[in-house]
């Protein structure tokens, strides 16, 4: 299910060096200026590739088959993080590493505090090797993303990306691909896929499970004759369009306030078509495009205010321009269908002999603009037995 949170966000009020993020389990410190009149969109891709053939070890084949959660995350800026190896984790990390439940991360990742600007999952993935995707913005003060996905079934383990930058050096990268391995969140004492629920007290820091660590026989990832695990997922990040809204001057003093005077859908339409802003729905643009809101005509009314004034304004005026694009652009996504959870298993349909027993979900919104079609709506099973057709009184073997 194709699920996008971006009801509340925090938008940084400053403009700054932003501090390469960790790649690949290596650090590379410095600094860089991302261009912050910016806001691009990047399609986030996570692909699987949990098989027998390279984790025969353990590997899950049936209840529950090995399979992945919804990949959850967000993008932020340098002062966030949604995990970090050798940080604990909190326990809202524990639930999801734990459970697969993401409410409680999301209810947090919603609140819009500590640098973060967009929150984005992508659909579950129910096989081991298989893919998912969603589409994610970042701007100029937020060019980070983070995200996680729960390798099932397993103790506490998962799959992620910590502070992936997308904008080394002032510019925003095209294309990426990551190689993952599996993670350890330190909540769960268990060694295998399918180990019992056994908490850790205290808890242990997050670490990065390899082919010898922890070295222990019983580890489902213990392999020692190999160097090192091959790549259990890969996410890929391709950049789908990029908007400049770059301001020199408005032109106009009734223009700034329309923009910030903003408050229905409608309205919101209106201000950006006033101030030029043209964009195309995501799903029809193949090539970058790039929209820049810029003049060169002084404004007689504010050439006599301080510089520092008249610079402050022109940072609320573009904020509130880069809220009113992100808001069309996020109306105009795709929306998936939007099922309930399960009900529970219904009475078996037969009470001598073997019958079936059924559960069901509705629907509770339905896909526009090409999203996602529903999924099944109806699941069976069998169930009964051949012991309850005896009669009353007569034992099993009838003897």
């Amino acid at each position: 299910m194709h699920l996008v949170y971006a009801d509340e966000f925090r938008r940084s009020q400053f403009f700054g060096l932003i501090t390469v993020a960790v790649l690949l389990g290596s650090v590379s410190l410095g600094f860089t200026t991302c261009p912050q009149g910016e806001l691009t969109m990047y399609k986030v891709t996570m692909e699987t590739d949990w098989s027998l053939k390279k984790f025969p070890k353990h590997y899950p084949s049936w209840r529950p088959h090995a399979q992945w959660s919804k990949a959850l995350g967000c993008t932020h800026n340098q002062a966030f993080h949604l995990w970090k190896l050798g940080d604990l984790a909190s326990d809202r990390l524990k639930l999801f590493a734990e459970t697969g439940n993401s409410d409680s991360l999301v209810d947090h990742l919603s609140q819009g505090r500590g640098g973060i600007f967009d929150i984005f999952s992508a659909p579950a993935v129910h096989i081991g090797v298989g893919s998912t995707e969603t589409n994610v913005f970042l701007d100029g003060n937020h060019s980070k993303v983070s995200l996680i996905s729960k390798i099932i079934p397993s103790p506490d383990w998962f799959v992620g990306v910590d502070s992936l930058e997308l904008c080394p050096n002032g510019v925003w990268v095209e294309q990426t691909r990551i190689g993952v391995g599996p993670v350890d969140a330190g909540t769960d004492a268990g060694f295998t896929f399918t180990s019992p629920n056994w908490e850790l007290k205290p808890r242990l820091k997050i670490s990065q499970i390899t082919a010898h660590y922890p070295s222990h026989p019983a580890n489902s990832f213990y392999y020692p004759a190999l160097r090192k695990l091959p790549p259990i997922a890969t996410f890929k990040f391709m950049k789908v369009n990029l908007y400049n809204l770059t301001i020199n001057e408005m032109n106009t003093q009734s223009v700034k306030q329309k923009i910030m005077n903003q408050e229905t859908d409608k309205d919101s339409q209106r201000a950006v078509k006033a101030i030029g802003v043209s964009y195309n729905n995501s799903q029809n643009i193949k090539k970058k495009s790039v929209e820049t809101i810029s003049t060169n005509v002084p404004n007689p009314q504010l050439s006599d205010e301080p510089r520092a004034v008249k610079l402050r304004k022109d940072k609320e005026i573009m904020k509130r321009k880069k809220k009113l694009l992100f808001e069309e652009l996020r109306r105009n996504r795709p929306r998936p269908c939007k099922v309930s959870e399960w009900s529970n298993w219904s009475a078996c349909s037969k009470s001598c002999g073997f019958g079936h027993m059924t559960k069901i979900r509705k629907i509770i919104k339905s896909p526009k603009r090409g999203g996602r079609p529903c999924p099944n709506l109806v699941a069976t099973r069998w169930c009964g037995s051949a012991r309850n057709c005896r009669p009353l009184g007569v034992g099993y073997f009838m003897w």
